[in-house]
This record gives structure tokens, C-alpha cells and sequence, in this order.
């Protein structure tokens, strides 16, 4: 069942003639699936930092580097926005916590 006939709005202008839908040509930009494997392969290591340029906290960095790039391979994987999968972890914490009262 439609939202109009659900009365969830009176919007009927779709059906006048005149109406159009924007169309725009674009290009589409997509990662292959090799791609996407050479990333969920990569080994952030110290030794890769330092071959980059990198030069500090590198215990951290690495730890939050491997984060990032689990986010977007989920993003990869289930075609999640990046403002959708990076909104993850405030959710996971508060099912957790609701879930177990922490």
C-alpha cells in the first residue's frame, strides 16, 4: 500500500504531466573487488608508517588504522554510508549497555 493511500500525505503532484525527475549523467566510482581485498590484506605495521613518512605514536596510530579500515570494509561489505557505519559504535555501546546494564 502507497503512502497516499495510507493518507500519510495528500501530495499528488507526481501525476500532472509536467512533472519531471531530474536526471544528471554521473560518472560512477567504485573500488574492484581486488581493491577492496588488497585493503582487507593490508598490515599496518610500524615498518609501514616509517616507509610513509610517519614518525610518531605509532601504537596508536596503527590501532586506529585498523579501526578505520574495518569501518570501511563494512561499509564495503553491507553498502552502509560512511555517516551511517561510523555511527556504529555509539549504537553497538548503547544495545550493550542496554542489553547488560552497563
Amino acid at each position: 500500500m502507497s503512502a497516499s493511500h495510507s493518507k500519510l500525505h495528500d501530495f499528488t503532484g507526481y501525476k500532472d504531466a509536467e512533472f519531471k525527475i531530474p536526471f544528471k549523467q554521473t560518472d560512477s566510482i567504485y573500488l574492484t573487488k581486488n581493491e577492496i581485498q588488497k585493503i582487507y590484506d593490508l598490515d599496518i605495521t610500524e615498518e609501514l608508517l616509517k616507509k610513509n613518512g610517519y614518525q610518531k605514536k605509532f601504537k596508536s596510530t596503527i590501532k586506529s588504522l585498523n579501526e578505520e579500515r574495518d569501518r570501511f570494509l563494512l561499509g564495503c561489505f553491507t553498502a552502509l554510508r560512511h555517516s551511517d557505519y561510523s555511527r556504529l559504535d555509539e549504537f553497538i555501546s548503547k544495545m550493550i549497555s542496554f542489553e547488560y546494564g552497563r
